[in-house]
């Protein structure tokens, strides 16, 4: 019974990694797959080479995501063009920046209004932390000055010298200004 189990799975398992190693599948990702499912049975290698193509896939994307953002630097950041361009959700896009946010490799700053309803609905304007990769010479002076404002309001904050906020400011006619600082919600 469970001898014949073992040499089953073994078996199995052998022929998988013969299949994989076949394919030119990297080494570390069949060591980490072929132990299984967290049910104990073995993987399914149709099924995991499917799962491992879309993952690869995504992996692409949001590669090809970041090496777009330098240049919309200092523009309105529209996700919906972000995910037409990239074949992919809207929601996609949206978790992909959030996620881009959670590690410092950008930040958005959204529009200055009263209104926060009207905030919310309005396209933020977007920036890296990785000065160099933005090649505009007029791109890069806005975004390093992002920075410094931006690591300035998260230290008032953190110093707890009132809740600061960064902003830009646009009007109907489309005149701009780059960056408004605010404190308890007032420039």
């Amino acid at each position: 019974g469970e001898d014949l189990e073992r040499h089953v799975e073994a078996t199995h398992n052998f022929a998988l990694a013969e299949w994989l190693a076949a394919a030119e599948v990297p080494a570390a990702w069949v060591s980490v797959r072929i132990v299984g499912s967290d049910d104990g049975s073995s993987p399914d290698p149709a099924s995991w080479l499917g799962e491992t193509y879309g993952a690869l896939q995504a992996v692409d994307a949001v590669e090809m995501l970041y090496s777009m953002l330098p240049d919309r630097v200092g523009s309105l950041l529209s996700l919906n063009t972000l995910a037409a361009d990239l074949r992919v959700s809207y929601n996609t896009v949206k978790a992909w920046l959030e996620a881009f946010e959670r590690f410092f490799l950008v930040f958005r700053i959204e529009p200055w209004t009263h209104q926060i309803r009207r905030a919310i609905q309005k396209e933020k304007k977007l920036y890296v932390f990785n000065l160099p990769l933005v090649r505009d010479p007029g791109a890069r002076f806005e975004n390093a000055v992002a920075i410094e404002l931006f690591r300035a309001v998260c230290n008032l904050n953190d110093l707890g010298l009132g809740p600061f906020s960064l902003h830009y400011v646009r009007n109907k006619e489309k005149q701009e200004v780059d960056f408004l600082l605010a404190r308890h919600n007032e420039p």
